[in-house]
């Protein structure tokens, strides 16, 4: 009898058609076509083959139906231990998962082999970081002395190379022997317990082989090929558990050597922290120090600066009242003389008294001048720089005359150029930016110490000029005004103080404004006036303030510009 034909057999499942298969083979004529059927696929073409082959080596002769038994037994054991190596796979996946000792998966793992797939005897072993020697590192069962020479105690080492695990390790193939009694590398072995066959696979993890896989059975050739193609299936997904719990360790291992470092550098840190506080409250109390110093010091520095003025003032108020007192003198004597004569009479008496009451009032006026400009100003307003200025040379001008120093003063504006000298009347110059913000009297306390030094650095040309030579003495100020520098609206005016004198050398040009520093001989200078200057000008207005030599003497110049300017 030939091969059955099912009408549609190729739409048939694989299963439906392997059944079918072994229902014919099993008959005299179907021994004699023992070929699988076309459409098997997967489990099924390779159980009809080993069937196929296991058929070979019947005799036809024997009972059909034991030998049909004997297939289906193969095919269930087949299914059976494809089962359980899938569950054995998953159990392990999920046992696995962010497992990083390593000895304990290995554990686990033989425990889900003996509950799944029935394996009582079976280890594992891996190979050490210099890859020269194997390492039980579990082991389940009473012991297998064929792989590793004794009972199955944790560390126990063979080296690579040495017996079937260390040729297994070395080779990466699998060795499979189905009757230990008849291989001659265990002739004259006396087992204490029951090994008839003997498995050992490679564990491999993409690709590099990390150790091996042991099992061994009391049955000959337990081990066929489907179980050996499963194993290998298993050893490698054991590998790469393997490597997985590999990593996890070494993660592990770093994550606890960060925290350590971490820990380490949040330790040095509260302590830099702690000594970078102990440094800020220092360093406040040095600031706060040296600011209660720096106050203490430019507060004598302003007294100095005031005393000096007061002597200026007292000097330039001896010049004023020269004549004044003069004329009074001159006065009294004539009311004497005319006395004498018999001459007095109420008309004389009358222009006596006028005349002497108009300079006693123009002494007057110069002491009220001259108080009020010591007067500190408590708020900032808005003043007229010439004015200012003109201020200023009123109460020089007795002294400049006596010095036989002329003065001019020069107004630049957008709209003319006009230049006044006598400061007894007002500046023609009205119409530009001449207004600013701040305090007044400090404004003319600048203007005076400019003043004062140009007719000092006069003075000291003359000294040094030759016999006869005359020197007439000039200081000029100019001021002009820009009302398109600021973007703010406000304009720029600039107020610049030029003398013939001796000039300023070089080397200190950058020194003149520091505090203490003068130029001038012993006992003539404080060094102090342009210190105080530079801090009002800067401090007060906002402004700058330098100095520069031009042909026949120095020029100082004040800058101020911005919201300190507005118009007049």
């Amino acid at each position: 009898m030939g091969e059955r034909k099912l009408p549609g057999e190729h739409k048939l499942p694989g299963e439906r058609r392997l059944m079918d298969w072994l229902g014919s083979v099993f008959t005299a004529e179907g021994f004699k076509k023992l070929r699988p059927p076309e459409g098997l696929d997967g489990g099924e073409a390779a159980l009809a083959l080993r069937i196929q082959s296991e058929c070979e080596k019947l005799d036809p002769r024997s009972d059909y139906s034991r030998i049909y038994m004997q297939a289906l037994n193969s095919m269930e054991k087949y299914y059976e231990m494809s089962i359980g190596t899938l569950s054995s796979m998953i159990k392990i996946g999920g046992a696995g998962a962010g497992m990083s000792d390593i000895d304990a998966l290995c554990r686990h793992t033989l425990e889900i082999f003996s509950r799944e797939l029935d394996f009582e005897n079976c280890s594992i072993m891996l190979a050490d970081e210099e890859g020269k020697h194997l390492t039980l590192v579990a082991g389940r069962g009473k012991g297998d002395r064929y792989v590793g020479g004794g009972r199955h105690r944790k560390g126990v080492k063979i080296n690579i190379g040495d017996g079937i695990a260390g040729k297994v390790f070395e080779t990466g193939a699998y060795i499979s022997i189905s009757d230990v009694s008849a291989d001659p590398r265990f002739a004259g072995y006396n087992a204490t317990v029951d090994v008839a066959s003997l498995l050992c696979v490679p564990i491999k993890s993409d690709e590099k082989i990390i150790g091996v896989l042991n099992f061994s059975h009391p049955l000959v050739e337990a081990f066929d090929k489907n179980t050996v193609n499963l194993m290998l299936l298993l050893s490698n997904f054991v590998g790469q558990m393997i490597t997985m719990a590999t990593l996890h360790n070494e993660i592990a291992a770093w994550n606890e050597k960060l925290q350590a470092e971490v820990d380490r550098k949040t330790i040095e840190l509260s302590e830099k922290n702690f000594q970078l506080g102990r440094l800020n409250m220092e360093l406040e109390e040095r600031v706060r120090a040296g600011v209660e110093k720096l106050r203490q010091q430019e507060h004598m520095l302003i007294q100095q600066s005031k005393m000096a003025a007061v002597g200026d003032m007292l000097g330039i108020i001896a010049h004023q009242w020269t004549q004044p007192l003069a004329a009074l003198s001159l006065q009294v004597q004539d009311i004497k003389d005319t006395y004498i004569h018999g001459e007095l009479d109420e008309k004389f008496i009358d222009s006596a008294v006028a005349g002497s009451m108009e300079t006693i009032g123009f002494m007057r006026d110069t002491i009220l001048h001259f108080r009020n400009f010591f007067v500190p100003d408590r708020e900032k307003v808005d003043f007229d720089v010439i004015l200012a200025v003109n201020d200023v040379l009123k109460i020089l001008s007795a002294l400049l005359y006596n010095n036989y120093i002329e003065t001019a003063l020069w107004c630049a504006c957008d709209v003319e150029s006009v230049r006044f000298e006598d400061s007894s009347t007002p500046p023609p110059c009205r119409n530009a930016m001449t207004t600013i913000t701040g305090y007044p009297n400090e404004f003319k306390q600048v203007i005076l110490n400019l003043v004062t030094n140009a007719r000092d650095a006069i003075l000291g040309r003359r000294r040094r000029s030759e016999p006869g030579e005359k020197i007439k003495g000039r200081i000029g100020i100019d001021i002009s005004i820009d009302a398109a520098v600021a973007p703010d609206g406000g304009g720029k005016i600039k107020i610049a103080v030029s003398d013939n004198g001796t000039g300023i050398p070089p080397d200190i040009l950058d020194k003149v404004f520091d505090s203490y520093f003068t130029t001038k001989p012993p006992g003539e200078g404080t060094g102090i006036g342009l210190y105080m200057s530079k801090a009002i000008i800067e401090n007060s207005f906002k402004g700058a303030i330098y100095a520069e030599n031009i042909d026949e003497g120095a020029r100082f110049v004040i800058e101020i510009g911005g919201s300190e300017v507005s118009a007049s």
